[in-house]
């Protein structure tokens, strides 16, 4: 499917592109318009799109923490930042989800999800950066508000959960409140109801299969954003030597958030060591 942007005055084409391209900046001076969308295939397709100006995402404030999510159905987050010819500006990207290859039956082979970083400058002209969905650093040429889009592409979408900070050259300078009020908590886990149970018989000896189950709480205001991982370790209970740990991974794609308030089960099969004494 592809779309063109026709001026009424003067029936020329300012601009066109298909719609798999989900980002295009236009710069048409003022004036009435006209909007096609067309397709070669012989069939009834469904489509979507939106309209939007340019600068009029959420404004950053440099130094603080920024979360949102990517929702499947194609639309994009977008940011504005005051910048000032000269500075540096440095997106920092934190505990983005894992990108991984691999065999779906509705779209075959690929990844779990394609997203991309854009920035705009104030013109409307695209930074030369790459588009790759991670930390992104480059210079402000002109002064003036700086969009940053974050979006997903192609046909295979999920729920893509995801945060950074915008960073400037003169953030060291910057003054900041500190306040001295307690304040909620965004995201607080916890772990409760531990439980150590063998998986045959009632007793636990060395070297016998036990069944470690607890509960993981958030006792956060906000949801989780993202994976996160929680460590078992087994502890000698004389000397407090570590004897065996492991990771057990909370997936959000399978498990979904963990909401604010929320309790889910976990649990993890192991071993008990083979060593003697008091565990």
């Amino acid at each position: 499917m592809y779309w063109q942007l026709i001026d009424n005055a003067t029936g020329t084409q300012v601009a066109s592109n298909n719609l798999y391209e989900n980002l295009q900046v236009i710069t048409p001076k003022a004036g009435d318009y006209t909007l096609i969308i067309k397709t070669d295939v012989e069939a009834s397709q469904s489509f979507a799109l939106k309209l939007s100006q340019v600068n009029s995402g959420k404004t950053l404030l440099p130094g603080e923490i920024t979360q949102g999510r990517l929702m499947p159905d194609g639309s994009m987050d977008e940011y504005q930042l005051e910048v000032q010819a000269g500075q540096r500006i440095y997106l920092d990207f934190q505990n983005l989800l894992a990108r991984q290859y691999g065999y779906d039956s509705e779209y075959g082979w690929g990844y779990n999800y394609e997203a991309r970083v854009r920035i705009i400058d104030p013109y409307g002209r695209y930074q030369s950066i790459g588009e790759s969905f991670d930390d992104k650093e480059f210079v402000a040429s002109v002064s003036g508000t700086y969009s940053i889009v974050i979006e997903q592409v192609g046909s295979k979408r999920i729920e893509v959960p995801y945060r950074f900070i915008a960073l400037t050259s003169d953030i060291g300078q910057q003054v900041r409140p500190i306040s001295l009020i307690e304040q909620p908590r965004t995201i607080d886990v916890v772990i409760s109801n531990i439980q150590v149970t063998p998986t045959v018989g009632d007793v636990i000896t060395s070297s016998q299969d036990i069944n470690i189950d607890w509960t993981t709480t958030n006792q956060g205001s906000t949801p989780t954003q993202g994976n996160f991982k929680e460590r078992v370790i087994i502890k000698e209970k004389v000397t407090g030597n570590i004897i065996a740990q492991s990771i057990v991974g909370y997936d959000e794609t399978t498990q979904g958030q963990l909401l604010a308030h929320e309790s889910k089960a976990a649990y993890h099969d192991s071993s008990a060591p083979r060593l003697s004494g008091s565990r």
